[in-house]
């Protein structure tokens, strides 16, 4: 095959048995890759009925996107994937960057499906053809770094690229994940903890076989033309090569001081990206096939954590460790994030957890009593980093900031105050279980699609944060967006700040693209979200280049919706209905913001959208796709397993409008 690699690699740990399962060009073209083999994958095989995240039929599926291992420009991301979150209950994934993603496709594979339960810690190890369990009792506990090395050096290649998980997974901590390339996490998708229960420390994977392109020729003349578009933007040049996300930690007003405790403001004069470049940064580093180079090798110089230095820092993951907690220095948290990534944990999950707390002993809620005699206050970061560290080990308080948010809720309201209080002023996290560090209120566009998304926070998955900037038609042109979609996107007035109107259509619009280029393995930074050039319309040139199939954009834009009915299909089946789509009940106070005013959520409007949204999406008022919306997508199969399930009864007897 072109493009694809054309195989899907298979492990039962239970059995021990390795299978290889041709691709069909067929799923191959609907499901395109990466986040779109996983959401079927999961919709054909895992069962509904189980409910515990740890049982050994969930499902752990790694797929790099169809475009992954050819020098499309950012191609290098991954989708890892569980059947059942251990933080959120039902079908979750994240997307990483790094080599990983190249390195499975060059070794021959498109996807990885592990299933089963194994008796003794183990990883996988594949080397083009030659794939193989071998015994990891000698890497138990160990944090990922040290892991990392272990496995190179026992397999004396230097190049292989691994993700692991790192002792929180082993622990099962709900906050939990693996790591790719020792600090590129999948998405915060939580699935560390699946991993541990599965006795899977990690996936080390070698390949040398490369992606076969159809059209060699046109690949490069594509490759030149977005190269050149995008090196010469003036946002490219003052921001995301030299800056990274970094610069997103200087937007005030929006992040969370002391877990939302209050509207105030710490200094961000040591957080800001200038800080960071001059006194901390050594060196860009991209992830495979990509210019935009947005992150950063660093190294801490002086003070109590000299010579700390990794990459394992960004705007999702400084952020969560700084103001949210009250603390304001860079230095503390670049080595936080290093020091949470190396232990395995996601940093705004665990983060909101740690935060929670805090505001809970401030409030004489806990007392030293429940901490073990831990005095938790806001700006310490002695104690952060004792916190993490009780964490991984399961001790004392660590417990309840790994078993999550549901239950440091539980704990805090037995017999003190009622559950649904203790949520609504300490639990910063939505109904699906995305963790809320910073405070989006006065964001229509990231409100609304925060409150409706399953994906777990971070510049990969606000979808559009950025709604509401001041851009016209002609700037979203100037993106190279189809004039269709800006049309539709400009007479909905998305771009409006003050309301929910309109964000729906938004909403579509975002799924749609997202679902592609999770699936081709694009990623989101390189595309018009951030203001950068790669439509899908060039997506669409690419993957026909790559495969030798015909793609329009408009079939890219279609399967985006086909993907996106496939994990709504799931949802239902994991009983994740209408009740999930709400605001989290911080978002309905009033808010302050300076050069503002006061803010006030409209409720009642955002309802209304929401059911505006089911309507576009062809979804019924409990968030189950319709029979029609489905079939005529072409998924035919998915109609059928919600229909023998007892989902289209009352559909059968009356029509919904």
């Amino acid at each position: 095959m072109f493009g694809w690699a054309g195989t899907i690699l298979r492990v039962d740990l239970t059995k021990g048995e390795i299978t290889k399962q041709p691709l069909s060009r067929e799923f191959a073209k609907n499901f395109l890759g990466g986040r779109g083999f996983n959401n079927k994958i999961i919709f054909d095989e895992f069962d509904p009925s189980i409910t515990n995240p740890f049982d050994p039929a969930n499902i752990i599926c790694v797929s790099p996107g169809a475009l992954a291992g050819t020098f499309t420009p950012s191609s290098g991301r991954l989708t890892v994937s569980v059947a059942l979150s251990p933080r959120q209950h039902f079908m979750s994934d994240g997307n990483c960057g790094g080599h990983f993603a190249a390195e499975t496709k060059y070794a021959g594979y498109d996807s990885i499906v592990i299933k089963g339960q194994s008796d003794s810690l183990v990883y996988l190890y594949i080397n083009n053809d030659h794939v193989e369990i071998r015994d990891a009792k000698h890497l138990a506990g160990k944090r990922i770094e040290e892991a990392d090395s272990l496995i190179r050096a026992e397999l004396g290649d230097p190049d292989v690229q691994t993700l692991i998980i790192g002792p929180a997974g082993e622990s099962r901590a709900v906050t939990s994940m693996p790591f790719a390339g020792c600090s590129r996490a999948p998405g915060n998708s939580a699935s560390g903890g699946v991993w541990g229960a599965k006795n899977l420390k990690a996936i080390a994977v070698r390949g040398t076989k490369g992606v076969q392109v159809a059209k060699p020729a046109e690949f490069f003349k594509l490759y030149e033309g977005i190269y050149k578009r995008n090196t010469s933007d003036p946002l490219y040049q003052a921001k995301w090569s030299t800056e990274g996300s970094k610069w997103l930690l200087e937007l005030v007003g929006s992040f969370a001081h002391n877990n939302q405790g209050d509207t105030a403001s710490i200094s961000r004069t040591d957080l800001s990206a200038k800080n960071f470049l001059e006194n901390y940064g050594v060196k860009s580093r991209a992830c495979h096939a990509c210019h935009t180079h947005c992150g950063h090798y660093w190294r801490i110089k002086d003070g109590p954590f000299a010579g700390a230095a990794s990459d394992s820092a960004e705007a999702g993951t400084i952020g969560p460790w700084t103001e949210f907690l009250g603390i304001d220095r860079a230095d503390a948290g670049l080595y936080l994030s290093y020091l949470a990534t190396d232990l395995g944990l996601d940093a705004g999950g665990t983060a909101a957890n740690i935060a929670a707390l805090i505001h809970m002993f401030q409030d004489g809620l806990l007392s030293e009593k429940d901490t073990g005699g831990l005095i938790l206050e806001w700006g310490n970061v002695d104690l952060i980093i004792k916190l993490l560290e009780m964490t991984v080990q399961r001790q004392g308080i660590g417990t309840l900031i790994a078993d999550g948010h549901e239950a440091i809720a539980e704990y805090a309201a037995s017999g003190k105050a009622s559950l649904e209080e203790i949520k609504r002023k300490y639990i910063r996290y939505t109904k699906k279980g995305v963790p809320i560090w910073y405070d989006a209120r006065g964001m229509t566009g990231a409100m609304f699609s925060l409150s409706l998304k399953t994906r777990l926070i971070d510049v990969m998955s606000v979808d559009f944060a950025f709604t509401g900037a001041p851009i016209d038609r002609e700037e979203l042109l100037r993106l190279d967006m189809e004039p269709e979609l800006v049309d539709e996107l400009i007479q909905n007035k998305v771009m409006d700040l003050s309301t929910f109107k309109g964000k729906s259509v938004a909403m579509v619009f975002y799924d749609n693209l997202f679902m592609v280029s999770d699936s081709i393995g694009v990623c989101r930074r390189t595309t018009p979200w951030e203001w950068q050039h790669f439509s899908i319309h060039d997506m669409a040139s690419f993957l026909s280049a790559a495969t030798g199939l015909d793609f329009s954009w408009q079939d890219l834009y279609r399967s985006g919706a086909r993907l996106a009915q496939v994990q709504n299909a799931m949802l239902s089946r994991q009983k994740i209905g209408r009740d999930y789509d709400v605001l989290p009940a911080k978002w309905l106070e009033p808010k302050y913001w300076e050069g503002f005013g006061e803010i006030v959520t409209n409720k009642a409007e955002f309802d209304k959208e929401v059911d505006q949204y089911y309507k576009l999406r062809g979804l019924n008022s409990n968030a189950v796709p319709k029979r029609a919306a489905l079939e005529e997508l072409g998924l035919h199969d998915v109609a059928d397993v919600l229909g023998a399930e007892g989902f289209y009864k009352e559909e059968a007897v009356t029509a919904e409008p």
